[in-house]
């Protein structure tokens, strides 16, 4: 008698003992059971018919079952995937700059690995081990983390596979890298004081623009990303109240508040060079816009131009952790030598029980007048 693919055991239930049968799951080799629903008191044989008609059923949905790859043909395809198409539908903000994210997790790391596995293949020891030998940092694995969690979930959903492997993922620890500063030599290479040397770094006027504002103010690329032309206050001040989040949305400044920065002149020499050359000038225009005056630069755009400026300056960047962020701790290394801490602390927004204070809602002219002293002092680092 050939050896049965499962084996009948008894089991005490609230409403008797009954049959369940036992097996061994031929994808992940833990052994699983089921109840056939047949009591003790009847007929046994009714017990293997339905063990095995069931076990067939399973076999057949793994047979079913998709690879990784087939799955995620349109998933995170901004227009065309339909998990987005239904988070949208419930009133989730689920933005275009997320999407393609999404997406090239799965492009650059989890179909090069997983591609060719079916989704019933996939376990969370398989994926963890996986994500541990992986050369990135803590969060970023918690993003790849995420984006497969997401697909196994709606697999789930479609009823491709029985139980979501990454329901319960570990996340790892974050282990943020410390941004490195520049010096002012390096800085005088990266922003050369003739246009044409500008020009040659930077490639366009716009970028020289960008950068040179979060140089000479040390805003966040957020910040700098989500300036209308109704930011630039008479005097030569910036007025900061706003940043672009994830998604593309414009919202709040990191730390919520409001502040104003000076200007140095050559950062309004260049914004003003910048601003005969762009074609959106109202004051509610983006200064540095994307795909129309409206639509911010997406994030990785500062990211994808900064490596190329520092190697046409010629600044060393190996073993250096060099980002556009790099700009804001070079501010604040630089000026904490040449500004008090207090009108520092006001002009990067960093938040402490004095900055908590000064946040009271003064009016705007009040606040430039109480900040006009240190006006020679950024103006003496920045000529």
């Amino acid at each position: 008698m050939p050896r049965l693919p499962y084996r009948l055991i008894l089991i005490s239930t609230k409403e008797g003992a009954v049959w369940y049968a036992r097996y061994t799951d031929p994808r992940t080799g833990r052994r699983n059971k089921f109840s056939t629903h047949v009591g003790a008191d009847e007929d046994k044989g009714r017990a293997h018919t339905v063990a095995a008609a069931k076990l067939a059923e399973i076999k057949e949905g793994y047979s079913k079952c998709p690879r990784l790859e087939q799955y995620a043909a349109d998933f995170f395809k901004w227009g065309v995937c339909p998990w987005i198409k239904r988070q949208h539908a419930k009133g989730r903000d689920f933005g275009e700059y997320q999407a393609r994210t999404r997406r090239a997790h799965l492009e650059n790391y989890i179909l090069p690995q997983f591609g060719k596995r079916r989704l019933d293949e996939l376990t969370q020891p398989m994926i963890e081990k996986w994500l541990e030998s992986l050369p990135l940092a803590g969060q970023t694995k918690n993003h790849l983390l995420y984006s497969l969690r997401i697909m196994m979930r709606e697999a789930k959903r479609d009823r491709l596979i029985r139980e979501n492997p990454l329901q319960e993922p570990e996340p790892f620890k974050k282990n943020h890298q410390v941004r490195d500063a520049l010096g002012m030599d390096e800085l005088r290479l990266l922003f050369p004081r003739t246009q044409k040397g500008l020009l040659n770094v930077w490639r366009t006027q716009k970028y020289a623009a960008l950068f040179m504002v979060m140089a000479t103010t040390g805003i966040r690329s957020g910040e700098a990303r989500a300036l209308a032309w109704r930011h630039l206050l008479p005097g030569g001040w910036l007025f900061v109240e706003r940043a672009v989040k994830m998604g593309g949305t414009l919202g709040t400044t990191k730390t919520k508040d409001q502040r104003v920065i000076a200007l140095p002149q050559r950062t309004q020499t260049q914004l003003a060079k910048w601003k005969k050359e762009t074609p959106f000038k109202e004051p509610e225009h983006l200064i540095f816009y994307g795909l129309a005056a409206d639509r911010p630069l997406d994030v990785e755009t500062p990211t994808h131009w900064f490596p190329g400026a520092l190697e046409r300056a010629g600044i060393v960047t190996e073993g250096r952790n060099l980002v556009p962020h790099s700009l804001r701790h070079t501010y604040n290394t630089i000026m904490r030598h040449v500004l008090p801490e207090e009108i520092l602390r006001r002009f990067t927004g960093h938040r402490t029980v004095e900055m908590t204070d000064w946040y009271d809602h003064a009016v705007m002219r009040d606040r430039i007048a109480k900040l006009e002293p240190s006006r020679a002092l950024v103006e003496g680092v920045w000529k």
